[in-house]
């Protein structure tokens, strides 16, 4: 699914610390390349990536008390591809809990 420079999502978390991760696709003409990842708005993992790809964005261990969890992901450049006035910032793919791979 297209986010624009900044995602929003809402999970449940698991009971105790696990990895959150986040799979991710930025394609050739998306200019970003340093993403972000906030759970209730406190930072968990950044990181730039080389250039267009699927990644795989991953924290280390966290937990999140309550029955959801606000994750947030933003990317540090948007665009728009031609004839299209969206402001476009990278592909997300899945986003939530899991144990480390």
């Amino acid at each position: 699914r297209w986010t624009g420079q900044r995602a929003v999502v809402l999970v449940k978390p698991p009971a105790g610390a696990l990895p959150l991760a986040a799979e991710l696709y930025i394609p050739d003409s998306a200019p970003g390349r340093t993403v972000v990842m906030r759970l209730n708005g406190v930072e968990v993992a950044r990181k730039t990536f080389a250039g267009p790809d699927s990644y795989r964005l991953e924290s280390g261990p966290v937990s999140a008390a309550g029955d959801s969890a606000t994750v947030e992901l933003s990317i540090d450049r948007d665009f728009s591809a031609p004839g299209d006035n969206r402001k476009l910032g990278f592909i997300l793919t899945g986003v939530g809990f899991a144990p480390k791979q």
